[in-house]
């Protein structure tokens, strides 16, 4: 964990907060032939590297680059033409809590959820789903007990 020094927070399009470091670069859309000592190479023109993470995924590659000062990075930061491998790449402030993106086009939906406990409350359930985006409202319904018929 870096000291509370080198962080800061921010806040996001949809308002949630997410805490940046200013010695940290992400890098995004990093070509597969591209290697970790080409990432530092291409990072040590803007400031001492400490170290580079390089990402493996399926679809595409990111890295983390740890630089020693928080000048290299934002010097990183704001150049324009990243170039490795020969392809763009994409250099940001390493971020500790992916910001969300706000919900484009987003439409109301309903959602229903069975088998929930008695002893939770209408409470409980918009405190869950309110981490997924905005609850507009919660329908607890409890099922009502049969009367049982009598014979006359």
């Amino acid at each position: 964990m870096q000291p509370a020094s080198n962080r800061f927070d921010a806040l996001s399009p949809n308002g949630h907060y997410h805490q940046m470091d200013k010695k940290s670069i992400w890098v995004g859309r990093i070509p597969k032939s591209v290697t970790e000592g080409e990432i530092h190479s291409w990072f040590e023109d803007f400031g001492h590297v400490n170290c580079v993470k390089l990402n493996i995924r399926e679809l595409h590659n990111f890295a983390y680059v740890n630089m020693s000062s928080e000048y290299g990075a934002l010097c990183a930061v704001q150049f324009k033409q990243h170039k490795l491998g020969g392809s763009e790449v994409d250099v940001r402030l390493k971020s500790y809590y992916r910001p969300m993106k706000p919900n484009v086009g987003a439409v109301e939906a309903k959602l229903f959820c069975g088998k929930i406990p008695k002893d939770v409350t209408e409470g409980t359930i918009r405190k869950h789903f309110e981490r997924h985006g905005d609850v507009t409202n919660v329908q607890l319904k409890k099922k009502k007990k049969k009367k049982k018929k009598t014979l006359r």
